[in-house]
Formats: structure tokens, C-alpha cells, sequence
């Protein structure tokens, strides 16, 4: 009890002594029973619910207390009266406030009952007027006080979407007085959006009502929910209706098909709906006749099937254009009743008709395949990266001697039969097959038989990969190419043979048109394969007749070699002779496809011819000079001893005295002539006999210039042409004296010749010693056109030369012998100067 209602008993008590005091001293019954009512509603504030009865019994007890205490003789019938209606108020005062504490407590409990219901309750409950302000919120979401939501409009908690459909609710409360639920979305925890079910009902009995209740349950997780069953049967509608295979699901209670996709239009051409609605007589009819005891077993087996058991079945069926597709029905069942009997079954049809052809086909396949492979010449294999061999065929007994079962017990003789180089070759190829490098083209391998012979073999390979693309498997085939690569190797030969050859060699098409030139082709005449490609043989020819031409190409293609002689013309434009031999290249049908033409340049050849010719001629020259040099000395040893005899005669004779001295002076200048006669007869034959020995002597080189000019100088002079030799006497040089004559006589008549060539001006030679660096050098040099650019660099070659081939001079071996002289002497001749002043030769 609390210190109130202590006070409060406290207060009843002392009162109810007080009444009981005034009741014993005086007679007023009614007045005192009122008291003691009071007392009673004063018990009524306390909270126990027997404090009115206590003061109601307590009340009672005075009042038959204070009767007799009080009570006059001559009024006691008046007394007990007042007192027992005194009695019955108290009692119906405490009664009643007895009742209305039981009352006042049960609406209590039920008021707390309904404010734990609404406090606790997952649900948001609120009032609203007809405004849609809201009066009362038991809870708000969290982000949100109670505060904050009281006395705010509902439709400001609503999205701007979906406050017309909560304005019609409103209206349908507050006009209609309508009740009812809606899904609606709203402001959801921490200023999201959620979605509520709203169930409304109007407030009161007032027709129409100021108020209204919402009772507001958050199903935003059974809306997402919905949303993804709802896309769930859209996704395995989608997945039923885009599968490739036919899916249904088949009641064998009612013996229909209660779903069945789209997909049975793709395979079978029936509408969905029209195939659902066949009798099961009709569906059965599109069955092959063959295979229906077989589909009824199959439904049979699914009756007494377990759950999980897969029931497989192939069958044919009618297409609805007649013809008949082989399918694969996978079923399993779907759904039983309370006694546990199958009644509905869920399967899946794969047309099956494409493999089913395929299979045919691929066995046909394999069949012809493995024909091939028993009959083929070629090697087919099928190896692993580990060198297990999984397949090889017949073929390589004959063409390595092994057998396929050798080589099934020992995959390793593969690679020891080949050669390290191609075993190591072969150990890349497979490294490169597994990182998907195999080149497209493989050189061929070497593979030594079993007899020891070598054999070509060259490999086409195939590899496969598994999912990860890991190399798994090497399929070939391998050819033996052992002729090809012989052939190959000949042709190689033959090709460097072509390509060194010294003489022009070309390959034209049929008509004529080069297709390919050899190195002394190009050398030869100056053309290239690019300036003469689609161009025809007559390019090169100078002309001739055309009854010739006409013989020789009737000849080559009638199949026959023509060989003859012609002129050509090269791409300067100058002609050489040349003997050409053109064979016809003849194709298996007997069709003559290109011309091989072989060239001999005639050039060298006739020059050569000119050469022997002047050997003879030098031969019979020397043999003539000997000859006519010793019948010669003869008469001049006659003349010198008639001279002698002559010169002594007139000093013996004293009559001629007189002209003693003259005659000795005429004889002394007979012997001079005829011992310079002697030694020029004597110089000839020595340079006309030449000799490989060598006889080195030292020698001043104006006495070698000068033995020269004894014996052309005469020529030079008698040409017009000035000699200016510049040597210092004490200059000398130790050399064989007639070889080195020979350089200075082949150098100063090549001088001659040149200077012929250029008249408008005086021609002129020089010969000119000096020394530098300790070296004797002598440089003869004209003023004649010099020497053309071409033959600049072959210059010392032999046959090289600019002048005609008719006669004894021409054949272009002068300066030859000259490198050759000087090569021989230790010593060098070198082209100093050469241009439109004239040439320079320099003797080291």
C-alpha cells in the first residue's frame, strides 16, 4: 500500500470514529447512515477493490453499535427504521462501488491488454481523419518517431505513384464508409520504399464517419517474394518454350498431357494446344506400329518406378507432314497420390532422327575409313604426346619394314630410327603442337628402315586438344617421298649446274616467252628476267630470213631439237654470234609446254681461232726471221770483210793515197751499218724466240727505251708521231732486258693505234722515268681518246680490246701479257689516267 492510500484509510478510520461518537450521543439515524455513505465513497478512491466492503461492514457495525448506545426506549421502532435503511444504503453504496472497482479494473486490464496489443504488435496501426491527418501511430519504421509522423497527412509518407490509388481509398472510406485491404507502396526503414498491406475500416457509428483505423503489415520480402516466383515461372516458361527438346508433363490418371512446350511444333509440327487436346487414342495412332509395345512397357515400367529412377525410351513418331522422326524420351515421375500411385509423369523428347542418320552415316563412315586405311599407301597414325601409339596402318610394313604390331610393343622405334637431327626436330614439333604452334609446312624426316635402307617420310599433322587445351592427341599422315626428294635433289643439281654455267641458258613458254634466265644470260647480253619477261625469243635475234625462222620453229614444236647458228643482238645494242641448241620440253600428253635454249657465245671462240691463227703466222715468222736472219749475216759478214779489205787496199795502195782517209772514213761507216744490221737481225730473232728464262741484268732504262725505238720508232715516226722520252741517264734498273722491251713495245704500239683514232690534233707520246720512295717508275702516256669506260676495269684481262680482229692485231692479249711481264719482274703496270686527254700507263 502506498502512503496515499494509507492516508486515505487513515482518513476513513478517524471519520468513521468520529460518526460512531456523534451517532452513541445523539438520535439521527438517516443523518449519521449518511455519514457513514460517505465513508464508503471515500474507501471507493482506494485502489483495492475490498476497501468499500470494509467500510460498508465497518459502517454496519457502528450503525448497530451507535443503536444501542443512542437509542431512546420511546423511538425504537423509529430507529431500527432509520437505522436499517441507513444500513441498506451503505451496503448498496459499498455494493456498488464494489462493482464498479471490478468494473474499472477489468476495463484497466483490457486497456493495458489493448496497449501491449498495440505496442507490440508487428504491425503499424494509426488513425486518420477525413483529411488523412493521423491522429494516433502505434509504432513508426525505424528512421521515424511517433513524433514526427502525429498530425502529418498519410499521402506525404506515399510515394507521388501511388497517392491517387490512396486517394481513392480515402474517398471510398469516408463517402462510401467502405472497408477493405490494399497493396500499396510506402516510406520503409531509413527512407527506403517498402510495400504494405493496408486493411482500412471506417471509425465509429456516424454515417459518414470522421475516422478511420489502418492496420498496415510490411510484405515487402512476400512482394519480392512473388516477383521472383512470378519471374521464376517466366524464366521456366522461357527455358520450357526455348529447350530444344519437347518437355511435358502427362496425367495418367485422366490420360492427357497436361503441359506440353513449343518446342513439339519445331520437332513434330503440332500446335501445343491442339496436341494437348488429342485423345489418348489419336496420340497413340501417331506412334510407329513397331514401336508401340514398346512405348506402352515404357509407361508401364514408369507406374512401378521409384522417384529418382530415369526411364529411357526411343520410338518413332509421325511428323504432322507424314514423314516419321526418331525420338529420345527421357521420364521420370513428377507427382503420387495418398496410396502412393504415379500420377503424373515429367518427361523430356530429343529428336533424335539428325544422329540417328549421322550414326548410319558415320558407321558407313568408319567402314569406307577403315577400307582406306587397310588399302591407302600412305602411313596413318594416331599418337599421344607421351609416344604411345594408338593407331597405325598396314602401310607402313611396306613402306619402313616394320609391322604395326612391332611398332604397338615398342612406340620408341619411331624416333630411334630417325636421325638425331630429325628426332630432335620431331621432339619440337611436339613442343610446339602443344602451345598451338605447329608451322603449316614440315620438312620431310629421315627414317631408317628396317633393312637399313634411309627412306623420306613427309608429315601432315593434326592435333587435338581436350577442354583445357591440353594437347591429347597427334593424328598424321606420312608420305614417303624418298623418289621425290631424290628427284628434288637432282633438279637442285641441275639448277646449280644452270645457275654456274658459263654459257646463257633460258627457259621460254610455248610461245616463246621467257620464263627464266641464268646468271650468264644476263652477263652475256645484259638482260634481265624483268626486262624480258612476256617477251619472246626473236627479241634477242638480229633479223634473218623468215623462211629460216619459220624452219626452226616448225622443228621445236614438232617436238625435235633444233640447233644452229645466229646472230643476237644485247642490250647495248652491239651483235655476238652465237650457236644456239633449243629442246622442246614434251608434257605427258605429248604437248610440248616450254623450250629450253642453250646459247654458246661464238665471241671467244673466234677470237680464239683468230689467236691460233696468229700463233701460226708468229710461228712461221720466227721460223722465216731465223731463216732470213742467217742468210743474212752472211752477206753482211761479206760486206764488213769487203769494206775492211777495201780500207786496207787504199792504204797500201800509195796512188790512192789521196783518198786514203775518205775510204777510211766510208769504210769505218760501212762496218758501223753493218753491225748495227746485225744487232737488229740479232734483237728480232732473240724477241722473236722469247723463253720462259729469265736472264736479269742491270741496265740504264734510257738504253732499254732505246733498243725499243730501234725497232718501232721508225713506225711512230712515219705516222706523224712525236716521241718525247724523258729519262736521266744515271737511271737504273735491274730487269730481263727483252721482256721488259716487250712491255714497252706492246705499250707504244697500242699508243700508235690509239693515236690514229684522233686526228685534229698533233699526236704525241711520252715516256717518262723518275724515282719516288726509292722506286724506279716510268709512265708512258698519250694524248690520244683513252680507253672506253666499259673495258676499263677488265683492261689487263685477256681478249679484251676495242679494235678490229682482222689481220694479225686485235685479239685484245697486249696488255694481258704486259700484267703478266710485270708480275713476273716483281714490279706492277697500272692504268694511271685515262679520259678524253688521252691514256697513262705506269710502270712500277
Amino acid at each position: 500500500m502506498d502512503p496515499k492510500e494509507r492516508k486515505i484509510g487513515s482518513l476513513a478510520l478517524l471519520l468513521l470514529a468520529g460518526i460512531c461518537f456523534v451517532d452513541a450521543v445523539t438520535s439521527h439515524g438517516i443523518a449519521v447512515g449518511g455519514l457513514y455513505v460517505g465513508v464508503v465513497l471515500l474507501a471507493l478512491s482506494m485502489r483495492s477493490r475490498a476497501a468499500p466492503l470494509w467500510a460498508g461492514f465497518l459502517s454496519s457495525l457502528l450503525l448497530v453499535l451507535g443503536f444501542f448506545l443512542s437509542s431512546p426506549e420511546d423511538t425504537v421502532g423509529k430507529e431500527v427504521t432509520n437505522r436499517l435503511i441507513a444500513g441498506m444504503a451503505v451496503w448498496t453504496v459499498a455494493l456498488l462501488a464494489y462493482r464498479r472497482g471490478i468494473v474499472e479494473r477489468a476495463f484497466r486490464e483490457k486497456e493495458a491488454l489493448w496497449r501491449s496489443i498495440l505496442t507490440h504488435s508487428p504491425q503499424i496501426i494509426a488513425t486518420i481523419d477525413r483529411a488523412g491527418r493521423i491522429g494516433y501511430i502505434n509504432r513508426t519504421v525505424p528512421g521515424l518517431t511517433r513524433e514526427m509522423v502525429i498530425g502529418t497527412s498519410i499521402l506525404q509518407w506515399i510515394p507521388p505513384s501511388e497517392r491517387e490509388k490512396a486517394a481513392q481509398r480515402l474517398t471510398a472510406i469516408f463517402d462510401r464508409g467502405e472497408q477493405g485491404a490494399i497493396e500499396i507502396q510506402g516510406t520503409g526503414p531509413h527512407g527506403t520504399t517498402a510495400w504494405y498491406a493496408v486493411h482500412y475500416a471506417p471509425m465509429g457509428e456516424g454515417n459518414p464517419p470522421d475516422a478511420a483505423i489502418l492496420l498496415c503489415s510490411d510484405i515487402t520480402r512476400s512482394v519480392e517474394d512473388r516477383e521472383a516466383l512470378r519471374q521464376s515461372r517466366h524464366f521456366i516458361e522461357k527455358i520450357a518454350n526455348t529447350s530444344p527438346l519437347v518437355l511435358y508433363v502427362y496425367d495418367l490418371a485422366e490420360q492427357r498431357y497436361e503441359f506440353v512446350n513449343t518446342q513439339i511444333h519445331r520437332i513434330l509440327g503440332y500446335d501445343a494446344a491442339a496436341f494437348m487436346k488429342m485423345t489418348r487414342a489419336q496420340q497413340h495412332e501417331l506412334v510407329h506400329p513397331e514401336d508401340r509395345p514398346h512405348f506402352d512397357g515404357a509407361l508401364l515400367r514408369l507406374t512401378e518406378s521409384r522417384n529418382d529412377e530415369i526411364v529411357e525410351m526411343n520410338f518413332r513418331m509421325r511428323h504432322a507432314d507424314g514423314s516419321w522422326r526418331r525420338l529420345q524420351c527421357r521420364s521420370v515421375v513428377f507427382s503420387r497420390d495418398e496410396g502412393g500411385r504415379v500420377t503424373q509423369i515429367l518427361g523430356s523428347v530429343h529428336d533424335v532422327t539428325a544422329r540417328h542418320e549421322a550414326e548410319v552415316a558415320l558407321r558407313a563412315s568408319e567402314a569406307r575409313l577403315r577400307l582406306f586405311s587397310e588399302k591407302a599407301r600412305d602411313i596413318l597414325f594416331i599418337l599421344e604426346p607421351g609416344g604411345t601409339l594408338q593407331f597405325i596402318n598396314p602401310a607402313v610394313e611396306q613402306i619402313t619394314g616394320f609391322s604395326p604390331e612391332e611398332l604397338y610393343r615398342d612406340p620408341a622405334r619411331i624416333m630411334r630410327q630417325l636421325s638425331r637431327e630429325d628426332r630432335n626436330r620431331f621432339q619440337e614439333l611436339v613442343e610446339a603442337a602443344k602451345a598451338r604452334r605447329l608451322p603449316e609446312e614440315i620438312p620431310p624426316f629421315r627414317f631408317r628402315r628396317k633393312d637399313g635402307q634411309n627412306v623420306w617420310l613427309e608429315c601432315s599433322l593434326h592435333c587435338r586438344y581436350d577442354e583445357g587445351g591440353t594437347l591429347c592427341l597427334v593424328e598424321g599422315i606420312a608420305r614417303n617421298v624418298t623418289l621425290k626428294m631424290q628427284t628434288l635433289l637432282e633438279l637442285q643439281m641441275t639448277r646449280m649446274a644452270v645457275e654456274v654455267a658459263p654459257d646463257p641458258i633460258s627457259i621460254t613458254d610455248e610461245a616463246g616467252d621467257f620464263l627464266y634466265l641464268n646468271p650468264a644470260f644476263t652477263t652475256v647480253t645484259g638482260y634481265t628476267l624483268a626486262e624480258l619477261r612476256k617477251k619472246n625469243l626473236r627479241t634477242l635475234q638480229v633479223a634473218k630470213s623468215p623462211h629460216d625462222a619459220d624452219a626452226m620453229w616448225h622443228t621445236i614444236r614438232t617436238g625435235k631439237t633444233w640447233k644452229g647458228s645466229v646472230v643476237h643482238r644485247r642490250k647495248d645494242g652491239t651483235h655476238y654470234p652465237t650457236h644456239l641448241t633449243i629442246s622442246p620440253v614434251i608434257d605427258p600428253n605429248g604437248r610440248v609446254r616450254n623450250f629450253v635454249v642453250v646459247e654458246k657465245d661464238l665471241t671467244t671462240e673466234r677470237s680464239l681461232r683468230l689467236q691460233v691463227m696468229n700463233l701460226h703466222r708468229m710461228s712461221a715468222l720466227n721460223t722465216l726471221g731465223t731463216a732470213v736472219a742467217h742468210e743474212l749475216n752472211q752477206p753482211l759478214t761479206g760486206i764488213r770483210v769487203y769494206a775492211q779489205a777495201l780500207v786496207d787496199r787504199a792504204q797500201e795502195c800509195r796512188a790512192c793515197e789521196p783518198l786514203s782517209s775518205c775510204v777510211q772514213e766510208l769504210g769505218d761507216k760501212i762496218e758501223a751499218q753493218v753491225i748495227r744490221v746485225t744487232q737488229i737481225i740479232e734483237h728480232m730473232r732473240e724477241f722473236s724466240r722469247g723463253g720462259t728464262r729469265m736472264t736479269i741484268v742491270e741496265v740504264p732504262l734510257a738504253h732499254v727505251i732505246d733498243r725499243v725505238l730501234e725497232l718501232v720508232g721508225t713506225q711512230l715516226r712515219n705516222h706523224g708521231i712525236d716521241i718525247d722520252v724523258q729519262i736521266p741517264e744515271p737511271l737504273t734498273i735491274r730487269t730481263d732486258v727483252l721482256k721488259l722491251e716487250q712491255v714497252f713495245i706492246n705499250l707504244l704500239t697500242n699508243a700508235r693505234e690509239a693515236l690514229l683514232k684522233k686526228t685534229h690534233v698533233r699526236p704525241k707520246i711520252e715516256v717518262t722515268g723518275f724515282v719516288r720512295e726509292g722506286i724506279v717508275h716510268c709512265r708512258v702516256a698519250d694524248n690520244g681518246p683513252g680507253v672506253p669506260e666499259d673495258l676499263r676495269e677488265r683492261i689487263f684481262d685477256p681478249f679484251v680490246t676495242e679494235k678490229s680482229n682482222d689481220g694479225i692485231t686485235g685479239l685484245g692479249l697486249g696488255l694481258a701479257i704486259c700484267h703478266e711481264i710485270m708480275k713476273s719482274l716483281k714490279g706492277q703496270i697500272l692504268l694511271e689516267r685515262t679520259d678524253a686527254m688521252g691514256t697513262a700507263f705506269l710502270l712500277v
